[in-house]
């Protein structure tokens, strides 16, 4: 059985039973930060741009975009999955170097409105796209993210799997639908290395990408089962990536909440005052909620 096929499998067993109370807990919360993360990023560029230079795709379809104005699925996909990355707030798997929330969560939306799917249908979805993405996230891991942006390239995974899962594909055409994504997963480190709009980019593709993949599948199309373990495909960049086991839902998945934006520079500074406003609360017997520090390497 194909690395692919195997999360199809977990996918379409994990479908038949209830979701655990924890993993359903998490899901909300993921849902809940991917709205703070996509409303502010729907008002900035690139997303602004995008809304422009896809006019056509726009007030018209079955989905929309974050503040309301309806969209084609791939269009939604598309703007709302670059639009949460913009301010860079959104959520951090940090073993994958991976912001599984913005691409995964933008797609399933997408994809939810299309085809008038339920909540529980919408949270199963960010679940399994979560687990299966964020497995392959942590395969990859730093030595993926020397060259490659993680978000784009495993957000691919996670947004087709979450797809493939509001559409209810069968075991078979889901693997087809991750296949697929494998071969469109794309985004380069060196597109963020200086002054660009092209990071949130990264996230918006792999959104639109793999909801690309996910209907794709769902008419019949065919991927390479074998593109992780064959000898051109992604397990020969890094071998490691084919020996992931089959994924169980987490109780609490391992994703952490940014406290501030990314800007390296300033999360020093910016932690000392939140550590010398403590000081002079606890002077005073203020006592004040612990903070975990912000920041992390703006993957």
């Amino acid at each position: 059985m194909y690395v692919v096929e195997r999360f199809a499998r977990y996918a379409h067993e994990f479908r038949s039973g209830p979701i655990p109370a924890q993993a359903l807990h998490h899901a909300k919360r993921a849902v809940i930060d991917w709205h703070a993360a996509v409303v502010p990023g729907a008002l900035v560029a690139p997303a602004t741009l995008l809304e422009r230079a896809r006019a056509k795709d726009l007030d018209r379809g079955s989905a929309a975009l974050i503040l309301g104005r309806p969209a084609t699925a791939r269009a939604a996909a598309l703007i709302n999955g670059t639009a949460a990355h913009a301010v860079e707030v959104d959520d951090i798997f940090k073993f994958g170097i991976y912001h599984p929330g913005a691409p995964t969560i933008a797609a399933a939306f997408a994809a939810a409105q299309a085809v008038r799917a339920n909540g529980e249908a919408l949270l199963r979805a960010v679940i399994v796209g979560y687990e299966i993405s964020t497995r392959i996230g942590a395969a990859m891991g730093r030595a993926h993210y020397r060259f490659w942006h993680n978000t784009g390239t495993v957000g691919t995974f996670g947004a087709a799997a979450a797809c493939a899962e509001v559409y209810r594909l069968d075991a078979a055409r889901f693997a087809h639908a991750i296949a697929t994504a494998s071969t469109f997963a794309a985004g380069l480190q060196q597109a963020f290395r200086i002054d660009s709009m092209s990071k949130p980019l990264h996230s918006g593709h792999a959104a639109e990408a793999g909801l690309l993949a996910a209907q794709a599948a769902r008419e019949g199309v065919t991927g390479s089962l074998d593109v992780i373990e064959g000898d051109g495909g992604r397990g020969a960049l890094q071998p490691q990536v084919r020996d992931r086991h089959r994924p169980r839902p987490r109780q609490r998945p391992a994703r952490g909440v940014r406290a501030r934006a990314p800007g390296r520079p300033r999360h020093a500074r910016a932690d000392a005052a939140d550590r010398s406003r403590g000081r002079a609360a606890a002077r005073r017997g203020i006592s004040r909620p612990a903070r975990r520090a912000g920041g992390d390497r703006h993957p």
